[in-house]
């Protein structure tokens, strides 16, 4: 168990449980981590932290279909990573195309739902 005030310690240890509980299948309980290590990132200000954790949470979203809250958390994880310029272009690069690829999905859903409502 970690002492509440090893706060670097207990983002990186959600982090890790987040990422095992999303690879067991269980969004549940990787959400639940994934959000704790957002909270600690935040509270340390490490953005590079956070950004990577919104960034697995929105991969793990998008793999249960839910397209906007990915698209939210992918949005987020950007911003964070925009503030270390050009230290982060390959983290920006990769998100933006992530966003783009949830982006055409969401829009190959509303026209399927579209055609199957004409």
């Amino acid at each position: 168990m970690l002492p509440p005030t090893s706060v670097d310690d207990l983002a990186r240890t959600h982090e890790g449980l987040g990422i095992i509980y999303d690879a067991m299948g269980d969004l549940d309980r990787a959400l639940i981590h994934y959000y704790e290590s957002i909270r600690y990132a935040e509270a340390l200000g490490d953005l590079y932290l956070a950004g990577n954790n919104r960034f697995n949470l929105a991969l793990a979203l998008l793999k249960e279909h839910r397209f906007t809250d990915a698209l939210e958390y992918a949005h987020a994880a950007l911003r964070n990573y925009e503030t270390f310029g050009d230290r982060a272009t390959e983290k920006i690069q990769n998100t933006r195309s992530f966003i783009e690829t949830v982006e055409q999905q969401i829009e190959w859903v509303e026209q399927l739902l579209k055609d199957e409502g004409d």
